[in-house]
């Protein structure tokens, strides 16, 4: 079909019913010509302007000092699903304080049961591998590295691709 365009008024072919310019070129100099007339124009005056605290549905609305309906008291413990992996990974947390500071409650356990808090770089590490079951007697402190090394077989099950190009690259820092 042959249509005329827009900004130079050229004859153009197109089989696109919506088209109405014949190039990106003449499609720029018209919009730059001619803006968006539904856009907000540059020296209008906003319909809300000088309504500071404006308020459509007072009942509804929050009240100063109101709790949220979400919120649980301190002590709650909740389940939370992490998807890092190609399997789910449950993992329970604990309220500690106001608003809203949580840890895991693997953590929460081993600190309470020790009386001292979890040196930076280590963490705790379930010896089962379970990461439900928080005894203390299934909990270890272990640092980073250590971890990684305990779970490196289960890791590179899931992905040997990058454990094989993480040796590569390991053994040729080494040699530097």
């Amino acid at each position: 079909m042959i249509k005329e365009c827009k900004f130079c008024l050229k004859k153009f072919n197109t089989n696109n019913n919506g088209r109405k310019f014949c190039s990106w070129k003449c499609y720029l100099k018209y919009s730059s010509k001619n803006p968006n007339k539904t856009t907000f124009q540059k020296g209008s005056t906003p319909w809300n302007k000088n309504l500071k605290g404006i308020h459509f549905s007072p009942e509804t609305e929050f009240k100063k000092g109101q709790k949220s309906i979400n919120c649980v008291p301190i002590g709650t413990v909740k389940f939370r699903t992490s998807y890092r992996h190609k399997y789910f990974d449950s993992r329970q947390w604990i309220k500690i304080t106001e608003p809203n500071k949580w840890i895991e409650f693997s953590r929460y356990i081993w600190q309470k049961k020790r009386n001292k808090l979890i040196p930076k770089g280590m963490i705790i590490h379930h010896k089962d591998s379970d990461p439900l079951h928080n005894s203390i007697s299934n909990l270890q402190l272990v640092t980073r590295a250590k971890h990684i090394n305990i779970h490196r077989p289960l890791l590179m099950a899931f992905n040997p691709k990058f454990f094989n190009h993480y040796k590569l690259n390991h053994t040729l820092r080494k040699k530097q």
